[in-house]
């Protein structure tokens, strides 16, 4: 049910179609009716209790297009009176009701393919290498597997240490990994370890949990909501100890802090939200030392800008590290990859997922780099794919240049 604050927000979009002109889907696929239709629009349809004849059936092609949405939230940055039409294109999806197939309730829940991934990666990775299988899994579960997913071994996994009472950790800091370093690259995480070693900070890391994003991506709303609440009774007491929870997954980092906000709406989120931060954020306070420790680094890189690093406004902060490091040369590209987490592994939609990616693609190439950076695992795996060039995440090539 809509809420009378989004009510009053949609009050606020004057149609001016700035959200259309950034959506990236909207720009390669001309069949997908853009942000401001599926929005605003259709939930204006909504509150006035639907609609009749012709204009029932153009609200039900809207409605089967809300699939498309990839969810990489430019809409919002784009609309100059800040109507969240991210969040309205979520609500909207609700009147699908319908029926989550096998695939999407796998994707939807990373942990359970997580765990059976890395229980098995010697096996498992060969496996989803080979064509013959790729071409399987896309007959029966409609996975475009050409970008195979690469699982860590369960043997180098972190470590959970978050184990002690609340009382006992009081004002430190919690490293919140989330799924992609939890089970694909565990490297990102331990460099991430490494480098708060180096600046005297003690991190403790947390269980194997997801931020619960996957499931609300899906349209799985109630069983997102159940890990949302969980994710917020976990870090509670924490919270109420003045620790402060760290991320180094963008997409992790929207949701504790803006998605479950949204959604909720409760003190509770709120409270989690501040207590919240992007490892950009918090290295920020880190600067000087930082810039006494890095060693120069003699090489062309490409710095991308994930979306999800946008959208909470936490871009400049990661290139400002970036700039530390003395030889480093920066190309700085903002464009959209378009792999969107699970959204480029879906057959129906690898054709526009690639489209949107290509020009990022021939971007960086241009650029005859040695390395891409981007903070985000998803565009990492997606850019290291699709370019050949080694990909790293910021807190990875921070670390090395601090241990040179």
């Amino acid at each position: 049910m809509m809420n009378e604050q989004l009510d009053r927000l949609l009050d606020h979009c004057i149609k001016c179609s700035d959200c259309q002109g950034v959506c990236p889907v909207a720009a390669h696929n001309p069949q997908y009716p853009g942000p401001k239709l599926l929005g605003p629009d259709l939930a204006r349809i909504k509150c006035v209790g639907g609609a009749k004849g012709n204009a029932a059936e153009a609200a039900g092609e809207l409605l089967r297009s809300l699939e498309m949405c990839s969810g990489c939230q430019r809409c919002e940055l784009a609309c100059p009176y800040g109507v969240p039409v991210a969040q309205l294109i979520r609500l909207n999806r609700d009147a699908l009701q319908r029926k989550l197939p096998l695939r999407d309730k796998m994707l939807a829940t990373p942990q359970v393919l997580g765990q059976m991934g890395t229980a098995i990666a010697p096996l498992m990775n060969p496996v989803l290498r080979n064509p013959l299988v790729q071409k399987m899994i896309k007959g029966m579960l409609g996975l475009e597997m050409e970008q195979p997913l690469a699982f860590a071994s369960s043997k180098d996994l972190l470590q959970p240490t978050l184990r002690q009472r609340a009382g006992a950790a009081e004002g430190k800091v919690i490293y919140f990994p989330g799924c992609h370093v939890n089970y694909q690259e565990p490297e990102v995480g331990k460099a991430f370890l490494q480098l708060l070693e180096i600046l005297g900070v003690k991190a403790l890391v947390t269980e194997q949990i997801c931020c619960g994003m996957p499931l609300l991506a899906a349209g799985n709303r109630e069983k997102a909501y159940t890990a949302f609440q969980r994710n917020i009774q976990i870090f509670k007491e924490y919270v109420e100890q003045g620790c402060q929870i760290v991320t180094t997954c963008p997409s992790c980092s929207l949701t504790l802090k803006k998605i479950y906000v949204e959604e909720l709406g409760t003190e509770e989120a709120r409270q989690l939200a501040s207590a919240v931060y992007d490892y950009s954020e918090y290295l920020e306070q880190y600067s000087s030392c930082l810039a006494a420790l890095v060693h120069p680094l003699r090489e062309r890189a490409v710095y991308h800008l994930p979306c999800h690093t946008q959208a909470q406004g936490t871009g400049l902060a990661g290139l400002q590290l970036m700039r530390l490091v003395p030889g480093l040369e920066l190309n700085v590209v903002p464009d959209c990859c378009g792999q969107s987490g699970t959204y480029g592994f879906k057959a129906e939609k690898q054709g526009v997922s690639r489209a949107i990616g290509s020009s990022l693609v021939r971007r960086i190439t241009a650029v005859e780099p040695d390395v891409v950076i981007t903070p985000c695992g998803s565009c990492k795996d997606r850019l290291s794919f699709a370019s050949g060039v080694q990909t790293v995440h910021p807190v990875q090539l921070l670390n090395n240049a601090c241990q040179k």
